[in-house]
C-alpha cells in the first residue's frame, strides 16, 4: 500500500464522522496488506504513519519525504536501493 500525502487540510467534523463510520471496513482491509509506505512533504504526517504501524500488527509501515518516492516503491516491492 502507497499513501503520497500533500496539501493535507484538516477535515470538517462531518467528514471525520463519515470516516468514522468507516472504521470496521478499513480495519478487515488492512489485514490484506503487510507493507505500507507513507510519502509526504509533512514530517509530522510521517512521524503519525511510522507511530500507526507500530500500533497495528502485522503491518509495516515506513516513511519517506516527498522527493523519495522512487525509494518507497523500491522498499514496498522489495528492491535494494541504488
Amino acid at each position: 500500500m502507497l499513501y503520497r500525502v500533500t496539501q493535507l487540510s484538516m477535515p470538517t467534523p462531518g467528514a471525520i464522522m463519515v470516516e468514522l463510520r468507516r472504521l470496521p471496513q478499513l480495519f478487515s482491509m488492512i489485514g490484506r496488506f503487510k507493507k505500507c509506505a507513507v510519502v509526504s512533504d509533512k514530517s509530522w504526517i510521517r512521524t503519525a504513519g511510522e507511530l500507526e504501524g507500530l500500533l497495528i500488527p502485522g503491518l509495516e509501515i515506513k516513511s519517506f519525504e516527498l522527493e523519495h518516492f522512487d525509494a518507497a516503491e523500491d522498499w514496498l516491492a522489495g528492491r535494494k536501493a541504488v
